[in-house]
């Protein structure tokens, strides 16, 4: 969920600025060297750039220490001077949603009793299903995966289609949006703006599901009575015949 974008500015509008070199989110390692010191962000926040990245900008004039500004990082250190940088004609932008989770491990399969390994965070869809629809709007997702994207879509008042054809749909979906509707406490549900919709009083709705058979399969299902049609099961005798020529 990292988005990088490009965008230009005009000397003449903005000329130099110096932009401090920290953004939202923690990385590993923290640390970055400058002019031959070390520096640790603030808390809960990275350094924007490599130490290759850096190097290069520093052997450029391009990035500086700001003695004017005092911050406290990572550790709890009182740090004179921030690392700042030179915003450039064309400057990538870092990802306004670095600050949260992507992955989560809240539900496991009914069955197995495993994790789904691949669960997204209820934060992150909470991002996503806000930053692009209002209340009352249709979310569909076409590879359910955990349900993450139903859970949180009802959660936030919309109108939720999932799709998934695999058999954790059974084990991981059913019971967790089964559990979303008789209310379910975990993910954006301790979120102040999110209790105000979804809460153990107004919490509940309907939902409905449907298998759908490829064609395929609705040939194998294919069964011929011999008191509903004698004709047609004395002319092919057995099942594989009708199915052969409704196929082709």
């Amino acid at each position: 969920a990292k988005f990088n974008l490009i965008y230009r500015i005009r000397n003449s509008d903005k000329g130099k600025e110096w932009i401090p070199m920290h953004s939202p989110g923690e990385r590993n390692p923290p640390e970055r060297i400058i002019a031959g010191k070390i520096y640790y962000p603030p808390k809960g926040r990275h350094w924007t750039f490599i130490q290759e990245k850096i190097n290069k900008l520093y052997e450029e004039g391009r990035i500086r220490i700001n003695e004017n500004i005092t911050y406290t990082d990572m550790h709890g250190n009182i740090v004179k001077g921030m690392p700042e940088y030179l915003k450039s004609e064309e400057e990538l932008c870092d990802s306004n949603w670095t600050d949260i989770v992507g992955y989560s491990s809240s539900w496991k399969d009914s069955n197995t009793g495993q994790k789904f390994k691949t669960e997204n965070s209820e934060e992150l869809l909470k991002r996503v299903i806000e930053s692009t629809s209002n209340e009352g709007d249709l979310i569909m997702d076409f590879f359910l995966g955990s349900g993450t994207t139903c859970a949180v879509a009802h959660k936030l008042k919309r109108k939720w289609i999932g799709i998934e054809m695999g058999e954790h749909f059974y084990s991981v979906v059913l019971p967790r949006m089964k559990k979303v509707l008789a209310y379910d406490k975990s993910g954006i549900s301790k979120e102040k703006d999110v209790k105000e919709k979804y809460n153990p009083k107004n919490a509940g709705g309907f939902f409905k599901y449907h298998e759908i058979e490829q064609y395929e399969d609705t040939l194998d299902n294919i069964q011929i009575q011999a008191e509903e049609n004698s004709y047609l099961k004395e002319q092919y005798k057995d099942d594989y015949l009708i199915k052969y020529f409704l196929k082709y």
